[in-house]
This record gives C-alpha cells, structure tokens and sequence, in this order.
C-alpha cells in the first residue's frame, strides 16, 4: 500500500511584503520631512576597509593595501537660517601589511609597513541661497608619519 501526498506551501517573498509598509511609511512620514528644518545633529560613525583588491609585494603601487584599516568618527552639524556649519573628527587606525614591497629587485628579503594612526578633520561652512543650491568653503586636515621596516 503506498500513500501519496500532494502539499502547497504559500510562497511569500520579502519584496512583496516589505515594499508596501515601506511605501506606506513614506507617505506618512512626506509631511514631515518636508517640514523639517535642521537645527543641530550629533552623530558617530565607524568606516572600515577590508584588504581587497589585487596585491603583488614585489610591487611599490598596487590596486589593493594587503591590510585592514579602521575609522572612528564623531560629527557635529548647525544650522542658523540659510548657514550650516558641518565638522567631522576621527582617526584612521591601520594594521600591518606584512609584505610591503619585498621579494623583488631591489630587495630581496621581506620587509613590513606599519603606520601610526592618522588624524582627520573635515569642515564645512555653506550658505543655501534656495533648495539644491549652495556654496561651501571646505577644510581637510590630515597628520601622520608611516613607518617602513626590514625584518
């Protein structure tokens, strides 16, 4: 005696679940994000780089670092009517490359790259003449000493 069985499991996706309470929320939340206007905003962040791309050490210039690289952040942000004042604070933090440009014509033993960690600063000042329009002076600082070592 053999028994068969035929089941149907309704299939569901996360598209077709998802996309409408999105769109939903968006509708809702239209009103007040066109009536917000930005007074001051306080944020962290953590950028990282993993060790993709190519690498060749007998190369000096290579697509990929062949280490990982790790940034804490801390933004401020003010407005005062058509004035904004952005200001980002972090450090760029860097592993070892353990085969920094070895094993190649000009040296043949192994040497390694370390670096110390590097300081950032980044600043805008801008002034909105209308939606989608404004001028910014920008600043930049960045401060660090790599260090290249033979083993």
């Amino acid at each position: 005696m053999e028994l068969k069985c035929k089941c149907t499991v309704p299939v569901f996706s996360i598209r077709s679940i998802a996309f409408p309470l999105i769109l939903r929320a968006v509708r809702r939340a239209r009103g007040r994000f066109v009536k917000w206007e930005q007074k001051k905003l306080l944020g962290v962040g953590l950028k990282v780089i993993a060790p993709t791309g190519q690498y060749d050490p007998a190369k000096l210039i290579n697509w990929g670092t062949n280490r990982w690289s790790f940034k804490p952040e801390l933004g401020y942000s003010q407005a005062w009517g058509k004035w904004v004042l952005d200001a980002y604070t972090g450090v760029w933090f860097f592993t070892k490359n353990p085969e920094f440009w070895s094993h190649n014509v000009n040296y043949h033993g192994t040497r390694s790259q370390s670096q110390n960690p590097v300081a950032a600063f980044e600043g805008h000042l801008s002034y909105d003449f209308k939606p989608r329009l404004w001028v910014s002076l920008n600043r930049l600082t960045l401060a660090s000493e790599p260090r290249c070592q033979s083993r």
